[in-house]
């Protein structure tokens, strides 16, 4: 799902809720009802079938989370959402929330707030946009904060300063570079570490905490099957699943896999592209 594909969309949910905007709609049950009617409404037209299977469930999972229906774990993009659906949590990703925030043209005033708060100005947009949302309140509170050291320093250093905010642990996974074979023991570790902190929250006892991660695990593998298909049929010249729309798919591998949506997601996008001709090289 790309944030071009949901214009129509974002412009219904704007007209309606723009001059009245404040945290607590987000915590409105007739605020998601709305949304997950529009979303199903003529107004979202999105370029691919597959692109409802990831609106769909990020809908869900958003609403969820503003409703406190099961612990919220905040990570990065790539934080393994099979490890957090596994363990019966929300993943939440404040960086695409501060990107569907620049889309509805609100992020300059979380930037400044940001700002005011003394962030630097030099400092990643994506963050400062989201640590504005977080300070005042529109974003849905944190049972634990999860990054991990790719691509770059920016969620490190927020969700440290989020850990005081909302007085929540901050896990950071260390990511060796490749060749440093010696350091996977540690990311073990951290992994583990994690792992049994969201079944604590969650309350899995072992055995449903393996028994979720493997059915994760399952899930994530029979997505990566079909993800397989469509890449193949990428390198051919007339595929038409371009780069620019394949970058779009970033927030499908970041937070439907582990998950039913990651399967049907990437199986209809793979049968599309057939169907519109592209079989491979």
């Amino acid at each position: 799902m790309t944030v071009e594909n949901e214009g129509g969309l974002l412009e219904a949910i704007k007209d309606r809720y723009l001059e009245k905007l404040s945290p607590e709609i987000f915590r409105s049950r007739l605020f998601w009802k709305t949304v997950e009617g529009l979303a199903r409404s003529p107004l979202n037209r999105p370029q691919w079938k597959a692109d409802r299977i990831s609106l769909t469930h990020f809908i869900r999972v958003t609403r969820d989370a503003y409703l406190g229906k099961a612990p919220v774990v905040w990570c990065n993009l790539l934080v393994p959402s099979e490890l957090i659906h596994g363990l019966g949590c929300l993943p939440f990703y404040p960086e695409m929330a501060a990107a569907v925030t620049a889309s509805a043209g609100l992020a300059p005033r979380f930037i400044d707030r940001a700002v005011e708060e003394g962030f630097s100005s030099d400092a990643c947009s994506y963050h400062r946009c989201l640590l504005g949302c977080a300070v005042e309140g529109f974003l849905p509170k944190p049972d634990l904060l999860l990054s991990v050291n790719y691509p770059c320093d920016s969620a490190v250093l927020s969700f440290a300063f989020l850990s005081e905010l909302y007085g929540v642990p901050h896990l950071e996974v260390d990511v060796p570079l490749p060749g440093r074979e010696e350091e996977l023991p540690l990311l073990a570790e951290q992994l583990e570490e994690a792992a049994s902190l969201m079944a604590g929250i969650s309350g899995r006892r072992r055995e449903e905490m393996m028994q979720g991660l493997a059915k994760a695990i399952e899930l994530s593998n029979r997505a990566l099957e079909h993800l397989r298909r469509v890449e193949e049929m990428r390198k051919r010249d007339d595929c038409v699943l371009d780069g620019k729309d394949a970058m779009g798919n970033l927030s499908v591998l970041a937070g439907c896999m582990g998950s039913e949506a990651g399967v049907e997601f990437y199986r209809l996008l793979a049968e599309e592209l057939e169907e519109r001709g592209c079989r491979g090289p």
